[in-house]
This record gives structure tokens, sequence and C-alpha cells, in this order.
């Protein structure tokens, strides 16, 4: 029987080719769409699950600071009992990281300094070398697969020596399999014991300050989190009373799983991390389910509406005998096998889209990865699961047919289940509506944060860092980059805008504060042109401006508690020395975050990044003649340089990858329903073609015809928007309070959603209305 529910099945979906054609189409392209978008979810959800010890795995954090001094970790670790291993990470953030090896110079990215309990935390695949021992030498260094290929040509690279910055040898000790889905990247670990020489500081790693570790520790099988929080909290406050460092009241130290790291995107001070936007990944996964949605509710919509076609073979088959459990097993053993048929296609098309979808969200999956019985068997299961799901209804429906009223043809054309279908078009066009509503605001949200005038000028600026060797001549190559026409000025700072990191406190009112420190030279203000509004600049005339004077924004006044003028704040004793000036306010980092209170201070030594202010002419040139000329000073370190613009634009490259990936899901979705309306509107078509015949006859305008076909489908759809506009209003809405900077929604992008949805669905029917239409009533009647 089995076999023969099947053979009709299939001889049913030959002989219904356009119809076979287009539930095949949407459920294939909605099923691909579907796993590609979880794929990604599933992606995203993997980070740091390889670890063996992903449970019990833990980071030390303060407040907002998710990175320690260095000798936090070790100070918890001696003093709170219960803790098996911890491991401090110096990702060296924002330095140049240079090896030597064989005369050549290699840049080693993603170095990171660890304790030797690292490799005892975090579960890493050594190909060569031995873990136990690998960290046990203060000059070993390890490498990942990738790196060690690069660097020497092959990953058994143990045993070989490279020199690191010009002033430490290193030698290989292990290579590891390159790490997926790690919150924190990394091609190399060297021990943190050398940071010590690095810094020519001893006892640089018992600071209490210099807070620019992550802290991890490894915790038992059994343990309270809480409790270990609340001793560790106790612990702190007690050193630093002690030390009178800061109040200890304000100390509320956390411990964040593993798990959480990843998606703790809005941790303000933190290094060497990479994160994802959980919100963001739970919308993929919604849309995810809409687009399959989508693809089933077209299956159910033409099924129903085909029941005019096969009404009289279900009535034939309750006259001849057959029960109606029969009959449903019939219909859903065609659902079953147009799923499976659709499925296999998906399969060819997902594997076609990966490498597309792998560009478009910065990602590299595959499909093998999900090939094992496990997944066999649940691809079995949800082949079966959407076949009976999307064709339950149609076949209730279909069986529902009393055999008198066929064969006396008393059963419509599908008009008992119009309104069904009319509600399920009702909602395919509510999702799309709203998806082009979202795209909308995405893009607008977008556009804002990277046209907003942020308070200075970033155009035609080129930064770049100086390694020790060029800090040493910075004075030389100022004078002869200044003796080019095209460059115009010349400044140094200790972090470029946008990438500006460095915190210090402060006590206010009883408690302790951060502000945000920069540390420029006094041409900087100038170059960048930042509004001066009371007091000077920094001047080279004036001997005691160098560490001795300082210059606030006018968020630091309020900060501060500074309500006077500006001119009654200039010279008020500040630090260790005086206010000369007052800048208004301007967004030194990203619109991501609000504008802090910003203090300048004139520290040569501490200026190692070089901003450049070019004109817009003969830009190529320009660039050729900085490498040239930073290059005559150290002829070994490659030259690197950004553009202020470009690394701006970058700091919002998680906002526009979303803005991509939804956008173009959202298209395919909007496709997917289209796919379902032109099949609606073919059959819709057929089951008038009498009626268009008669109105022709009578002379009936073609136009006239095609707005009758087209009547319907653009009432719903209008009714759709009415549907649509306030789901998609909260939904963009609660998105958009995630920025502490953004667009004021107006009525006017869900008005161009309608009219981008009206002429979407009027460009759908209009085909085959035309067509209609156009069509000879003789056609139509000769049979009447």
């Amino acid at each position: 029987m089995f076999r023969n529910f099947i053979l009709i099945a299939f001889r049913n979906l030959v002989r219904q080719k356009l119809y076979s054609i287009i539930n095949i189409l949407g459920l294939a392209v909605g099923i691909s769409l579907f796993c590609l978008i979880m794929l990604y979810v599933a992606d995203q959800y993997s980070y740091d699950r390889f670890n063996e010890n992903y449970d019990r795995i833990y980071r030390l954090e303060m407040s907002d600071w998710a990175i320690m001094s260095p000798s936090a970790g070790d100070h918890v670790y001696r003093n709170i009992p219960g803790i098996l291993a911890f491991s401090r990470v110096d990702v060296m953030h924002g330095r140049k990281n240079q090896v030597r090896v064989d005369e050549k110079n290699f840049r080693l990215e993603n170095l990171i300094f660890t304790d030797t309990m690292f490799f005892d935390i975090f579960t890493f695949d050594f190909i060569h070398g031995d873990p136990s021992t690998a960290m046990g030498s203060l000059h070993n260094i390890i490498l990942s697969e990738s790196t060690a290929k690069f660097i020497f040509g092959t990953d058994d690279a143990v045993g070989k020596t490279m020199r690191y910055d010009d002033r430490i040898s290193l030698m290989v000790s292990g290579v590891v399999r390159d790490p997926d889905n790690f919150h924190l990247p990394f091609n190399a670990v060297a021990s943190i014991l050398l940071l010590p020489e690095y810094y020519r500081q001893k006892d640089y790693l018992q600071s209490m300050g210099d807070w620019n570790f992550n802290t991890y520790f490894l915790l038992p099988n059994e343990h309270d989190v809480r409790a270990m929080e609340k001793e560790i909290t106790g612990f702190f406050r007690n050193l630093y009373k002690e030390h009178g460092r800061i109040s200890s009241a304000e100390l509320d130290f956390s411990l964040r799983p593993l798990g959480e790291i990843y998606f703790a995107h809005t941790i303000k001070h933190e290094a060497g991390v990479k994160h994802a936007n959980r919100q963001h990944v739970n919308v993929f996964a919604l849309v995810a389910v809409f687009i399959l949605l989508l693809a089933c509710i077209n299956f159910i919509n033409l099924a129903t509406a085909r029941a005019s076609s096969r009404a009289r073979e279900v009535g034939l088959r309750k006259v001849l005998g057959g029960q109606r459990k029969q009959l449903m097993a019939q219909f859903l053993s065609e659902s079953v096998l147009t799923v499976f048929i659709s499925f296999v296609l998906s399969l060819l098309i997902t594997e076609l889209l990966l490498p597309w979808f792998n560009n478009l969200a910065q990602t590299s999956i595959t499909l093998h990865t999900i090939i094992n019985p496990y997944s066999i068997l649940m691809i079995i299961a949800g082949i079966f699961l959407l076949g009976i799901t999307s064709g339950f209804y149609p076949a209730f429906y279909l069986t529902s047919f009393q055999p008198a009223s066929v064969i006396k043809g008393e059963v419509t054309r599908g008009t008992k289940g119009a309104m069904a279908r009319k509600l399920l078009t009702l909602f395919q066009f509510t999702i799309s509506i709203a998806l082009i509503a979202g795209t909308l605001i995405v893009y607008q949200q977008l556009s804002y944060m990277k046209n907003k005038n942020l308070g200075f000028d970033k155009e035609h600026i080129v930064w770049f860092s100086l390694n020790r060797h060029t800090y040493n001549k910075k004075d030389v190559l100022r004078e002869r980059l200044l003796s080019h026409p095209d460059i115009l000025k010349i400044t140094a700072v200790n972090q470029p805008p946008g990438l500006v990191t460095w915190q210090e406190s402060e006590m206010i009112d009883g408690s302790t504060r951060q502000y945000t420190f920069m540390h420029v030279d006094p041409e900087y203000i100038d170059l960048m042109g930042i509004e001066l509004l009371a007091g000077r600049n920094f001047s080279r005339n004036y001997a005691t401006d160098e560490q001795q004077t300082y210059i606030l924004n006018e968020e630091a006044l309020r900060f501060f508690g500074w309500h006077e003028s500006h001119e009654e704040i200039i010279g008020r004793e500040f630090r260790n020395g005086r206010i000369i000036g007052i800048v208004r306010d301007h967004h030194f980092n990203s619109l991501q975050q609000p504008i802090a209170p910003l203090v300048f201070s004139w520290h040569e030594s501490w200026t190692w990044t070089v901003l450049v202010k070019i004109s817009g002419s003969n830009v190529s040139k320009t660039l050729g003649n900085i490498q040239q000329e930073y290059s005559s000073l150290n002829e070994e370190q490659p030259f690197e340089y950004t553009f202020l613009d470009e690394s701006f634009d970058q700091l919002y490259r998680s906002e526009e990858q979303f803005g991509k990936v939804f956008s173009s899901f959202s298209l395919l979705a909007i496709f997917i329903a289209c796919l379902g309306l032109f099949g609606m509107a073919s059959y819709a078509t057929l089951q008038r073609k009498r009626e268009i015949g008669i109105r022709k006859v009578f002379g009936a305008a073609e136009h006239k015809v095609m707005g009758l076909l087209v009547k319907n489908f653009v009432n719903w759809v209008l009714l759709a928007n009415l549907i649509a506009w306030p789901l998609a209003w909260y939904a963009t809405e609660r998105w958009l309070l995630s920025f502490p900077y953004r667009i004021d929604q107006s009525i006017w992008v869900y008005l161009l959603a309608a009219v981008i949805a009206l002429i979407i669905a009027i460009a759908t029917v209009s085909a085959q209305a035309f067509k209609a239409a156009r069509a000879n009533p003789v056609d139509s009647l000769k049979y009447e």
C-alpha cells in the first residue's frame, strides 16, 4: 500500500508540473535558507564549547571591567581556597608583533602572553610538542598550525627559534591546531614571565595598576560561584583599603562563566576578545523560522486551492470504499514526498550558497560539520515532521468532501478554504512587510552612525604606530614628512581616535569613578579640528605644559561636578598640574558608547601613534612619500597605515554585517512569499477563466480585467500593512534602544515599506493577470 501511495503521489507531482515546481522550489529555498541560518546560529552558540572544562571556567571581572591588574589573578589563586588553576592573559593589545627568522621579518598576529596553567584551563589540540612541558621554559613559544606554516613552511616547527622585537629570543616548543570558535583569538602563546624583561620592570607582575589582563580561573566540579565572588570581593576590599588606592566600598568583583563571555559585547573595558550580539543571533533564528513558515504556507495554500481538481478523485475513492484515513495517508505521503525532494534539492542549494553566506557573515561554516549519525536521524525526523505538519490541513480538508456532493458538482473550486488561504497570504505579507521595514530601519541607523558629525574632522587623516626604533626618531620623521607639500599637519597620540581605552580613576563624593585619559601632543587638537571653548591649547613654547597641564571636555566638567563658567575653571588645580583649556564634547570613540569624560594630557613619552593630515589630491603619491620616509628610518619594519575614517567605519562592522545578513535573508524571504503569491495568482486566474471570457465577450477592457484579478490581492496586502507596522515598530524600537545615539523612527519608512510591498505584490500577480486578460475568450467558452 505504501508503495502505491508513493507511486500515485509521484504521478500527481508530474501531472501538475507548475504547482509542483512552485512547491518544491519554494520549500527547497526555504529549507536551504533555514539550514544556513540555523548553521550560523549553532556556530555562534558553539563558541568555547570545545573546552573540556567549559562549565568550570570563569573570568574575573569588576563592574564593567573585564581586564585586571597583573597581580589580581595571583592574589586570588593564593588566597581564595577552591581554585584549581588560574591564568592571566596579556593580548598585547595595540602593539606591533615583529619576529625575525633567518634574516626574514614576519608580522606575528595575535600573540598572547599567559601563565603556565593556560593549557590546564583551556583545551587545545597539540599537533607537535607536549602540552605538559610546552610552557616549561621562560623563552618558549607555542604557535598555531597556520602560523607555523606561514613562518617556517611546515607545522613541525618544534625546536626552531625566532627573535621577537629584535630583543628576545624564543624557541618553538609546541604547535596547536588553529583554535576555532574561541573567544580569545591567538596565533602564538608565550610566557607571561617575559613581560618584566620586556618592560624592564622587575616587579611588573606584582603591580596593582596597569589593568590590561584577562584573568581566568578553573573551579572544581562542585563549586558555589556566588559564595566565591563574595570571598574575592571581601579580599580585594581589604587589600585595596590597606593600600589606600581606591574606596573599598566601590569594589564588586564577579566571575563570568566562559559560556557568557562571547555574547558579553557591552562590556566597556576589555581587550582582545571576540564578541557577538546575542540579540542579533536570536533575530536571525526568528527570521529562519519565518522563512520556513512562508515556505510551508505556500504549500498549504496551493494544496487547498487545488481542491477542485482533487475533489472528484476523493469522491470516487470514497464511493469505491476508500476510508478517510487511507485518503489522508495518501495526501500526507504526497506531502512527505514533496518535502523529501525539496530537502534533497535544498542540500545542493545550501552547498552552492555556503561560500556566499560565509563571506557575508564572516564565518567558515561547512555542510560537513552537520553530517553525523545523530544529525542524519534529526534530518529524517525533520522531513517527516515538516511533511506531516505542512500537509495535515490540506489532507484534512481534501478528505472532508462528501461523495454525493462531489459527483453532483456541488463542490466549488476551493471556495471552502478561501478564507484560510487569504489569512495565510495575509500572514505571509505581514512578515514580508515587517522585514522590509526592519531592513530600512537597520540601514537608516547604520547610515546615521557612519555619517553623524563626530565633533572633529576624520577625513584625509592617516594613522600608523611607531615601534621602538622609529619612536626614537620621531622628530626627524616629523620634519621629513612636513617637507612634502601634500602633508599638511602631523600629531602623535597614545591611541588613535575610535580606539581610546586608557582609563584613570578619581575619588568623587566618596566614590571612585573612571574617566578616559588621552595623551596627545600640542598639534592634536588643531589637526583634528576639535573646538576649543575656553583657555588655550598645549604649547611647545611653554616647557611646563608637558605633564603639568590638562585640557578637559565638557562631559569631564559635569563628571567632576564643576558648574562654574569655563573661564572660572581655567587655572583650577587638577592632579599634579592645572587646567589650561576646555574643548567641546566630541565622539572620540564610536557612537556605540556615550561621550565619556575625557582628559587630555601632553606626555611625549606615551605618544606612539602618529596621525598625518594630508591634502585630498595625489593621495597615492602622498602615501608613497610617507612610506618612503618611514622606511628610511626603519628598513626592517614594514609600513602599515590606516585611514581614520576607515578605522571608524570598522567600529560598526558588527552592525554592518547584521544589516547585510538581515537584508539578504529578508529579500529571500520575500522571494519565497512572492513565489507562493505567483502560484496563487496563477490558480486564481485559472479558476476565473470562464468568467473572464464572458466579461470580455460583453466588452470588458483588458485593464479592467487585470484590475479585477489584482484587486483582491492588493486589498489583503494593504491589510497586512496595518498589522505589520505596529509589530515592526515595536521590534525595531527595542533594537534601537541598544544604541546611545539613534534615529527617530518616521512614518515615511513604513509608508515606503507599504509601497515596496504593493509594487512587489502587483508585479507578481500582474504577470498572470495580463496573460489572462489577453487570452482569447473563445478558448475559455468553446466547451460551455
